[in-house]
């Protein structure tokens, strides 16, 4: 009896709390019914918080089961599965997981969604194969939605193949900067500054449990003190530690908690490297193992180098001084050290040394390797490098000096190099410090950028002829293709720089090109080429919202020891954040990031900053020129001429007069910057009539910038298209779906129908899905009043037309009448999906007269994403509605049938599989793509979906033979 009984805690869906993101809930709340998404990340990752949050919104039927030890058998795991989906549907007794199947199917649908939490603790049990069994038998209908913090034994490659899973792992479950920012500020109602939000980010790795055990720990301190304890998390709060302790580390072996605790000092960890540390064989499999296991191990590289957690880091180094003593534990980095030096692993090795406390070694490491190699990679944290260290020390301060530069302190980073050069005579260590301190002074000041192009240490850097560009824009900038990553990312921003965006595009978006295959990737080529296209993306509106994105580079670039990147990431990330969500309170965060980079020294990253700022400003419709005319300072004392000229362009935009006009044109034409004279004659033709109206929208499109002003006629819109209006000019001006849900849109603004009484919208509809078409009045009366004679029907119709027509009173949508009948029409450019997905097959049936086979798929292929769900939902038991409904549904499943055997022709068995089981869904009692996707599982090598196929063909052929007795 024991094995039967149901406890009811674990089907309660648990209290919503914590922080709403949509990026996380929409795909599963929006996922295909015949989904099964894995929520897999280890302990204390948000998975829980995240599948009550998608239940509690769910439109659909929700059952909630946690899984706990004790559920191991089937029968227990049967019997609280029946019991969870007795909120989806009805549900006989059921003894084992075959009788709770067949009572499943005995059911005409099942639809909903089904959540399993905790789905880890019953590996390697019979639930566990249990479960498997349900998840491949389970009615199409229902959505399953499983969180674990291992990936279960399932044979998750077969349901990756077939299409129908979706995988939501650690790294989304990651906080970003600016989530954890809304969840300080909106939850816990403790707000954080943004470089103290995006520092916690860092030192937690987004780690939900340890932002909320951070949060534990500080509450109810000033903000004062809770900036400052930012800097003490990571493994050195106890609750972090004792977290870790209970709900990770209790969980493993001894061995390999022992593994973990003494491989730590690696950093990045390899299978050699810890072989060769602890004189054993296996490391590898060991690490995969771990990686696997989701035991706070990850792999960027596809499992070459792993790396733990940054919080478990922080808390294995602290318990290795604790276990074996502050002599013991720097002796462990030392021979880690060691190891790391043999294997060519210099960075690792010199940040190793320095955690021994082994300065000489750092030292000799700095100047073995000559170049700047080791770096703010390796020495990253103050307390690696401190004061006492690199004061006495000429290879130590070099290291110094090149970390002040990554921080984007050039002035402190000069003064680092004069210091350096007092420590050392040696001819070579001299000219080293020189040349690299004349490049960090070339971008400190104009002097610099003066002389004639080609002279001075600059002209021989990566980075000279972009220092150029923002004095005077080169001929033909981003015209031309460069040898190696960093030339060619240096010609990218010199293009963006002059204005001509489609170049610097071409040349960003080929940088991997130049990477040779055998050699290593270029870092800060890489990361630089990404940081500039989604700023890119977020000028001209490409990004619906980028701010995930700068929030990933951000990370990258401060895992690889570029501070001022990050910097500059964060506050493009409050940037996007104001422009995609209207957030204008973000401005004050990006102004506390500003104020942050002009503390450190970094001017340049203020600047741009400032601009970017005063760009976002105008674009919501506020005042940006303040933050403009800041960013003009700045870049004057730097010496960036080009740059002043941008902020003066945008600054003017909105009240320029001819003479400033004519003057910014000039400007532009003495810096040979194509894109600002563009602007110029822009705002030039905004204000008179003539040539430069041509000539601007020649240059505009030449460049790829978007501009507004074609004529007098467009003044008052200022010069710089937004986004937001390019896109607008492309709308149809009226947008009407039929399929799934009813929704009309004019001029890309959703219009709310609930003003309209039931049977009004309900005439709209039905008109809508024929437009162009009569339809007699006794058709819609029928339809809409069933029974009611013709005289009380005819006159309730013309009232509901009334009311529809007096809603849209305007010219792109009317309805007509002829005689006794009505219809729906519309102005040029207007869509209307089923016409759109009729017009799209007809494409398909003459491609296909013609012999083009990728002419008919891509037609097919445009009609499948049209077709979202069945003909206007909202309107039932009408026996019109219901026939036109099986046809489409028949014509979709007819089409999704036809692209499968077309992929399958074409040897792409992963989409014949898509479109095969779609077309099973629209319409199961068709024989076509029953066979295709046996067929397909068999190409596949997977005979038992295969069989499974056949099987429920058979099936759905003996339900519909009494129909035709």
């Amino acid at each position: 009896m024991i094995e039967r009984v149901v406890l009811q805690e674990k089907l309660r869906v648990p209290e919503v709390s914590g922080l709403a993101r949509a990026r996380l809930e929409g795909p599963l709340l929006s996922g295909s019914q015949t989904n099964v998404d894995l929520v897999v990340a280890p302990a204390g990752c948000g998975k829980t918080t995240l599948l009550s949050h998608v239940a509690t919104a769910s439109t659909r039927p929700v059952g909630w089961y946690r899984i706990t030890s004790d559920d191991s058998t089937e029968s227990r795991m049967v019997a609280h599965l029946a019991a969870a989906l007795a909120a989806v549907t009805d549900t006989d007794g059921a003894g084992s997981m075959a009788d709770l199947l067949a009572a499943l199917d005995r059911r005409t649908s099942v639809g909903g969604v089904l959540i399993l939490d905790d789905v880890h603790e019953i590996a390697d049990t019979p639930a566990e194969r249990a479960l498997e069994q349900f998840i491949s038998l389970r009615p199409r209908g229902l959505q399953l939605i499983c969180g674990s913090r291992r990936m279960p034994d399932f044979n998750i490659s077969r349901i990756r193949v077939s299409g129908s899973i979706s995988e939501t792992g650690s790294d989304d479950l990651r906080f970003r900067s600016w989530e954890v920012e809304e969840l300080f500020a909106s939850v816990y109602r403790e707000p954080l500054r943004p470089e103290a939000a995006a520092a916690l980010t860092r030192r937690t790795g987004g780690w939900a449990a340890g932002l909320q055990l951070f949060h534990l720990a500080t509450v109810g301190r000033t903000a004062v003190e809770r900036h400052q304890a930012v800097a003490g998390l990571g493994g050195r709060s106890k609750l972090v530690r004792s977290y870790l302790t209970r709900n990770v580390l209790a969980e493993l072996p001894a061995d390999r908690r022992e593994f973990l605790l003494r491989t730590c000092t690696l950093g990045r960890l390899s299978g050699t490297a810890c072989d060769a540390l602890l004189g054993i064989t296996g490391s590898h499999r060991i690490l995969e193992d771990l990686e696997s296991a989701q035991l706070f191990t990850f792999t960027d590289d596809g499992g070459v180098y792993f790396r733990y957690h940054e919080v478990l880091q922080s808390h294995l180094e602290l318990a290795l001084v604790e276990q074996y003593g502050p002599a013991a534990a720097r002796e462990c980095y030392r021979k880690s050290a060691g190891v790391l030096e043999s294997l060519g692993e210099t960075r690792s090795a010199a940040r190793a040394f320095a955690k021994a406390g082994d300065w000489a070694s750092v030292s000799r490491l700095v100047q073995d390797t000559g170049g700047p190699r080791i770096d703010a990679t390796a020495l990253d944290d103050a307390h690696l490098l401190p004061a006492s260290t690199w004061q006495h020390d000429p290879w130590l301060a070099l290291a110094h000096a090149r970390r002040l530069i990554r921080e984007g302190a050039l002035t402190r980073a000069v003064e680092a190099y004069r210091h350096a050069r007092t420590l050392y005579d040696e001819p070579n260590y001299q000219q080293m410090c020189r040349e690299e301190a004349a490049v960090a002074s070339a971008w400190l000041s104009a002097e610099h950028t003066r002389r004639a192009p080609g002279s001075g240490t600059l002209a021989h850097h990566w980075s000279g002829p972009l220092r150029q560009a923002l004095v005077r824009s080169p001929d033909g900038a981003g015209g031309h293709r460069c040898m190696d990553a960093r030339e060619q990312l240096t010609c990218g921003l010199a293009a963006i720089a002059a204005g001509e965006l489609r170049a610097a595009r071409g040349l960003l978006e080929s940088i991997d090109g130049t990477v040779p295959a055998e050699g290593p990737v270029d870092v800060l080529a890489a990361v630089g080429a990404d940081l500039a296209l989604a700023a890119l993306d977020l000028l001209d509106g490409a990004a619906a919202d980028p701010s995930a994105r700068f929030s990933t580079i951000a990370v990258a670039a401060e895992n690889e020891g570029l501070p001022w990147v990050a910097r500059l990431c964060h506050g493009l990330e409050q940037v996007s954040l104001v422009v995609s969500r209207d957030a204008l309170w973000r401005l004050e965060s990006c102004s506390d990031i500003i104020d942050a980079a002009e503390r450190v020294g970094d001017r340049w990253g203020a600047g741009l900053l400032l601009f970017a700022a005063g760009l976002a400003k105008n674009r919501v419709g506020q005042d940006g020129s303040g933050e403009l005319d800041s960013a003009n300072t700045i870049f004057g004392e730097l010496g960036a001429p080009v740059l002043q000229l941008w902020c003066r362009l945008v600054a003017t935009a909105q009240r320029a007069t001819e003479p400033e006009i004519r003057e910014l044109l000039a400007t532009g034409q003495s810096l040979r910057s194509r894109g600002a004279q563009a602007v110029a004659l822009g705002l030039l033709a905004s204000t008179r009539s003539g040539p430069e109206v041509t000539e601007a929208a020649r240059v505009a499109e030449a460049c790829g910038i978007p501009l507004l002003s074609r004529g007098a006629a467009d003044a008052p819109r200022g010069a710089i298209a937004t986004a937001t209006e390019v896109v607008e000019a492309s709308l149809p001006p009226v947008a009407i779906t039929c399929f799934g849900e009813y929704r009309i849109a004019i001029d890309g603004e959703v219009v709310g129908l609930n003003q309209l009484r039931p049977q009004a919208r309900w005439v709209l509809q039905i008109l809508s899905a024929a437009p162009g078409h009569d339809h007699h009045r006794e058709l819609l009366e029928d339809i809409l009043w069933p029974g009611v004679d013709h005289t009380v029907a005819c006159h309730r119709l013309q009232v509901a037309v009334s009311s529809v027509r007096t809603m849209f009173g305007q010219a792109d949508l009317v309805i007509g009448r002829r005689g006794e009948s009505y219809r729906l029409e519309l102005g040029e450019r207007s869509t209307v999906d089923v016409r759109d997905f009729t017009d799209a097959l007809a494409r398909a049936a003459a491609a296909s007269a013609r012999g083009d086979l990728h002419g008919r798929m891509s037609a097919r292929h445009e009609a499948m994403n049209l077709y979202t769900g069945e003909l206007l939902p909202e309107i039932s038991g009408s026996s019109y509605l219901d026939a036109e409904r099986d046809r489409l549904q028949r014509t979709a499943a007819a089409a999704a049938a036809a692209l499968a055997a077309d992929h399958r022709s074409l040897g792409e068995f992963e989409q014949a599989l898509v479109m095969a089981q779609r077309s099973v869904q629209l319409e199961p009692y068709q024989d076509t793509a029953w066979v295709v996707l046996a067929e397909l599982h068999e190409s596949l090598g997977d005979h038992s979906s295969a069989e499974l196929v056949r099987r429920e063909h058979a099936r759905m052929q003996a339900d519909l033979e009494p129909s035709h007795m």
